[in-house]
């Protein structure tokens, strides 16, 4: 909303897969159960008599590796005996990666990382954990003028974050953008919280308003909800009565 822009404006990248491949793959970090839950979608010829399994490796804060390997599910378990809880003030990141195999032969492989936490307000309250948390957060707009995109650099992130916390803030809310994935990771390993802002903004009655929300907002939640640091999620920006209630439960 900063500055105007279009084209292809974030990182390219070609990858080279097997027979079949991961489509998208979502994990979600699950503390009261205490596993790790992959939702994927794969593409390619799928063939009844020829085998498709998964082998995930997961690499704990901790430095422990865990390992789990099976017949590939759309939703593929893994759980652990032990989880390390994720917190601004003790952040514990996971990582890990899955490889898809045909008949014993790798085919594909996507890494993803995340953390385990628990939210809850409480009279008023926010709590990480069973901690109170007090937040002191910046607003960020994506604005670097002088690239026009939201597309700094790693090591920029890094010490943008840096400088946040120097200056006693814990928070970063992203209103009406979405920051580069690796945003999100150093928020994780900073032990940063974020609020992310999905971007619809003032909006008015069209034919397509609803229909875009239904189909593109699970789409953008799947997108970052993994990161432990993602402690609120705001559905827009100064919405009226033009957003039904309903629409956005």
């Amino acid at each position: 909303v900063m500055l105007p822009f279009g084209g292809i404006w974030r990182d390219v990248r070609l990858k080279v897969v097997g027979e079949v491949s991961f489509v998208r793959m979502i994990p979600r970090f699950c503390a009261e159960e205490k596993k790790i839950v992959l939702r994927s979608e794969i593409s390619g010829e799928i063939d009844p008599n020829r085998s498709l399994t998964v082998r995930v490796e997961v690499t704990g804060p901790d430095g422990r590796v865990n390992v789990w390997e099976g017949p590939f599910d759309s939703e593929f378990s893994c759980c652990l005996e032990e989880i390390t809880l994720w917190s601004p003030s003790a952040p514990a990141v996971y990582r890990g990666k899955a490889v898809l195999y045909r008949d014993g032969v790798s085919q594909d492989e996507a890494a993803f990382s995340g953390g385990f936490r628990r939210i809850r307000t409480d009279g008023g309250k926010f709590w990480i954990n069973d901690e109170p948390f007090y937040m002191r957060g910046i607003l960020h707009w994506g604005c670097y003028p002088k690239r026009m995109t939201p597309t700094p650099s790693r090591r920029e992130v890094r010490e943008e974050l840096r400088k946040i916390q120097e200056m006693g803030f814990n928070t970063v809310k992203h209103c009406l953008y979405f920051p580069p994935e690796y945003y999100y990771e150093l928020c994780d390993e900073m032990g940063i919280v974020t609020w992310q802002e999905l971007p619809l903004w003032l909006p008015y009655k069209n034919a397509y308003l609803e229909e875009r929300i239904y189909s593109q907002y699970p789409g953008m939640l799947d997108d970052f909800l993994s990161h432990p640091t993602v402690f609120l999620v705001s559905l827009g920006c100064e919405l009226d009565a033009t957003i039904d209630s309903g629409m956005l439960n």
